[in-house]
């Protein structure tokens, strides 16, 4: 059965309170909204009001514009609502600071991290508690249960939001996160399908490239079909590997071209290309290297391709030694061959798209990869530990 998605779980399970993400544009557009209407409201309120008291005007617009505040610094404009509030005792303007108050509330918990929530919580009580000490009668009882219900509603409506939000992030990162798995998914596949490609089609294309140039050189008979015999036989391969790279995409768990076979089909493979091609060659390989992993096995088949392939583009060397033993515990090849500098008629493309590969394939076995010219010789060596 396949695994389930993680739950999406909340910072709350793991912490007091959630971070606040930023508000939304429909907060951001509700806030403006609020903002306007209450300005609108009071404009009303005091040109068709009998008594204009210009204080009480003006101490209400700032407290209205106020709000807006928490749409770039919500702790300082918390406290700016806080201090409000405490000068509103001294204007005995309690009553109309103490309702924007406790309905700023609602942005306090929705924006302002933990502390700056319990440090507004605490003074916006001990203000609603001064007006029950100032006037101790049942109106006043009566404007505290109000006040507070205001309060615990609109500090109910900013965590509700403010978890939504929340969740709503959580939910946007998983989905980033997911869509950046899927790519390198894609990415993946895109660089297995090259190696596979590179690996199977590229080795046979040279070969059937070096013996097409030998037709040029042969006249006997009997030579002239074993070459075409070759090439065919190359071409059938490759016709095969590549239909088989293809498939292998729609197939889960399907063996890659490069894996299938062994690591004994590859030497006799290559040795038959190298002797086609004019080559002398000699095999030195340890019977137990045949019997290592097939991880182990198909890494040693495609560093031997790689080199067969580069020998046959870039030299004209009438032999080619291949060796592979296990030496204090890591395999060990070698592919040489000379090396004088001459270079084949025919030029073949090459990018060194397969050697950078080969070399990545085999730090990830934790072995070590290397090729270049040595004393008249190109050579190649990989050194990987035994699993």
């Amino acid at each position: 059965m396949a695994a389930e998605d993680p739950p999406l779980v909340h910072a709350a399970d793991h912490h007091a309170l959630p971070s606040a993400p930023a508000l939304t544009r429909v907060e951001r557009a509700l806030v403006v909204t609020l903002v306007v209407v209450m300005l609108t409201f009071s404009v009303v309120t005091m040109t068709s009001s009998a008594s204009f008291d210009p204080v009480a005007s003006v101490f209400d617009l700032l407290l209205t514009c106020l709000f807006v505040g928490f749409l770039f610094i919500p702790s300082s404009t918390a406290a700016a609502f806080v201090l409000a509030v405490a000068v509103s005792f001294f204007l005995d303007l309690s009553a109309e600071a103490l309702i924007p108050g406790t309905i700023a509330a609602a942005l306090v918990v929705r924006t302002c991290r933990l502390w700056v929530i319990v440090a507004y919580a605490g003074a916006l009580g001990i203000a609603i508690a001064v007006v029950g000490l100032l006037a101790p009668n049942e109106e006043t009882t009566t404007r505290i249960a109000i006040y507070l219900l205001l309060m615990i509603t609109a500090a109910t409506v900013g965590l509700v939001l403010r978890l939504a939000g929340d969740r709503e992030r959580r939910l946007e990162e998983r989905l980033r996160q997911q869509a950046r798995d899927e790519e390198q998914v894609r990415r993946a596949e895109r660089l297995r399908i090259a190696d596979e490609l590179h690996d199977v089609v590229a080795h046979d294309l040279t070969a059937i490239a070096m013996q097409a140039r030998l037709l040029e050189r042969q006249s006997d008979p009997g030579e002239l079909q074993e070459t075409r015999q070759a090439i065919s036989e190359a071409a059938r391969r490759a016709l095969v590997e590549m239909r088989s790279v293809i498939d292998q995409a729609a197939v889960p768990n399907a063996v890659p071209p490069s894996m299938a076979g062994g690591f004994a089909q590859t030497v006799a493979e290559v040795r038959d290309e190298l002797a086609a091609a004019g080559r002398t060659v000699t095999l030195d390989v340890d019977p137990a290297v045949y019997e290592l992993p097939r991880l182990l096995t198909a890494t040693l088949a495609g560093m031997l391709r790689e080199s067969v392939t580069n020998m046959l583009k870039h030299s004209v060397s009438d032999y080619a030694t291949i060796d592979a033993h296990i030496v204090d515990g890591h395999v060990e090849t070698t592919v040489r061959n000379r090396f004088d500098g001459r270079r084949p008629a025919l030029r073949l493309p090459s990018g060194g798209y397969g050697t950078v590969r080969m070399s990545e394939r085999v730090q990830l076995l934790g072995g070590e990869f290397a090729a270049g010219v040595e004393g008249g010789e190109w050579v190649a060596r990989m050194r990987v530990p035994l699993p």
